[in-house]
């Protein structure tokens, strides 16, 4: 094969692989030991056919991978393995373009391996509420996903440790997460805990969920698409997508899913960090104004008692034991007894 810098990995690729491959969208990402930015052209079931040069930065390696797809479709690649009989049935090129039709229509169709194609690239991180986020990428993924399936509902829902769960959607989507969250169980939520994509044909006949077919059933809640998104730290995100009628999703819409859900990932990481990031400094500040009302109070302790530091600390520790409080709120009403009024502490970072 040449176009591009493509060289043939060590494996045997399988007759009429490359070609298929390469107007599919198979490629992947990687970085060398050398820390450039290379990528591989992928079979089906994993297996490495072909791996390009190095490049300086993905930018670059997008326009390589567009550059590729552009030779292949003028029949530029050189790849003797076309010539293959591919009306054999049994024959692997014949394997290969069974499993890739739908993949290769639904990548026509809503450009899921074309770089840039998802309209995000000029998407900014405009607001720093994760809530907010959350409703713009949805409404990305409704316009993004609607070209491969009607009538589809987008959410996303992003679960974090001591937090209340967010969620950024409308419609059917919507309906579906208040049900999810009021009785416990729903793919979504399955999909969240490891599961992977969670597909669902009719909500209304799958057994897995007893106590959410019937109430999705009334509300019109059919067809479901759960898929995890890879947005790290300790969030559990996931891009659900909604449809009024069994069987709406194929192995095209399911792939556009997947892929949007690992571009949105992109967007949603830094929403997260940033969040993560204010709630870390808002915990600091809250801990060091309450430092300081201790601090305070430990110094009335210390007057009235004439005793030290630590003697002062043990006898504040042993009001909290005994009033069953916590000891910044012990301090509290030690200086509110003193001052006759609450005492409000100012921390000025």
């Amino acid at each position: 094969m040449v176009s591009k810098g493509l060289k043939p990995s060590p494996n045997e690729a399988p007759d009429g692989a490359w070609k298929i491959c390469i107007m599919a969208g198979h490629f992947e990402l990687f970085t060398d030991h050398r820390s450039h930015v290379r990528f591989r052209l992928l079979a089906p079931d994993g297996t490495v056919l072909a791996v390009s040069g190095p490049f300086d930065d993905k930018k670059a390696v997008a326009a390589a991978m567009a550059a590729v797809r552009e030779c292949a479709g003028m029949g530029l690649v050189e790849d003797r393995s076309l010539t293959a009989d591919t009306r054999a049935p049994g024959s692997a090129a014949r394997s290969f373009q069974h499993q890739n039709q739908r993949r290769g229509e639904a990548a026509e169709t809503t450009a899921v391996a074309a770089p840039g194609s998802w309209g995000m690239d000029g998407f900014t991180l405009e607001s720093e509420a994760v809530g907010e986020v959350l409703a713009d990428m949805a409404a990305q993924a409704v316009t993004t996903l609607s070209l491969a399936c009607s009538g589809v509902s987008c959410g996303f829902s992003v679960s974090r440790p001591k937090k209340t769960p967010v969620f950024g959607g409308s419609g059917l989507v919507r309906v579906l997460d208040e049900l999810q969250g009021s009785l416990g169980e729903g793919p979504g939520l399955a999909a969240s805990t490891g599961q992977g994509t969670v597909l669902v044909r009719d909500l209304a006949c799958d057994g897995r969920w007893p106590q959410l077919a019937g109430p999705a059933a009334e509300q019109g809640l059919r067809s479901v698409l759960a898929v995890p998104v890879p947005a790290g730290g300790r969030a559990s995100t996931v891009l659900t997508v909604c449809v009024d009628r069994p069987d709406a999703f194929d192995g095209g819409d399911i792939l556009a899913a997947e892929e949007f859900a690992m571009e949105a990932s992109r967007i949603l990481r830094p929403a997260l960090r940033i969040a993560e990031l204010k709630d870390t400094l808002q915990n600091l500040h809250a801990a060091l104004e309450h430092r300081s009302v201790i601090d305070t109070a430990l110094g009335v302790v210390m007057a009235q008692n004439h005793c030290d530091h630590d003697a002062a600390f043990k006898i504040l520790m042993r009001a909290a034991s005994i009033k069953n409080l916590k000891l910044r709120d012990v301090a509290a009403t030690v200086l509110a007894s003193v001052s006759g009024e609450p005492l409000r502490v100012h921390f000025d970072p």
